[in-house]
């Protein structure tokens, strides 16, 4: 029998500020997955009448307790995922929008109970921290928009 699958849409993003040493520092989140924590950039659902825009900055905002305003779009990624909804299976199909975002206030110790941390990072430590070849991605067009190179 074959599994059942649906879409989810979802939207986040890259959030940076400049760091007082006159660095660029990146918000990420630690979040739980089956082989460990891992880090990762901010995401959630895009909610019923709500565009990827405000989903992004809500999302964010929820997350990592940070507020911040979108400057660019980074493009989609798409993937597929099996997940566990009480005894059946479920294939999802998801799609995230990604943006760059300014962070503009906020607090990270007022993260959500859906993360385990939130922190920055200095922009130089971020690519080793990845584990997923959608967030590389999604972070290469944030580096390069951010520094040039």
């Amino acid at each position: 029998m074959p599994i059942p699958s649906r879409f989810e849409q979802s939207a986040g993003g890259v959030v940076y500020r400049n760091s007082p040493n006159g660095g660029i520092e990146i918000l990420m989140i630690q979040v739980p997955y089956s082989h460990g924590p891992t880090w990762t950039f901010p995401k959630g659902h895009v909610e019923e009448g709500e565009t990827p825009e405000q989903a992004a900055v809500r999302e964010i905002e929820e997350e990592t307790g940070i507020q911040a305003e979108i400057e660019r779009p980074l493009g989609e990624i798409d993937y597929w995922f099996i997940s566990r909804h009480g005894k059946k299976l479920l294939r999802i199909h998801k799609r995230v929008t990604h943006f760059l975002l300014k962070a503009i206030g906020g607090d990270t110790s007022k993260h959500n109970e859906e993360v385990t941390d939130a922190r920055w990072f200095p922009i130089e430590e971020v690519e080793g921290l990845l584990l997923f070849d959608g967030d590389k991605k999604v972070f290469e067009k944030a580096r390069q928009a951010l520094t040039g190179a």
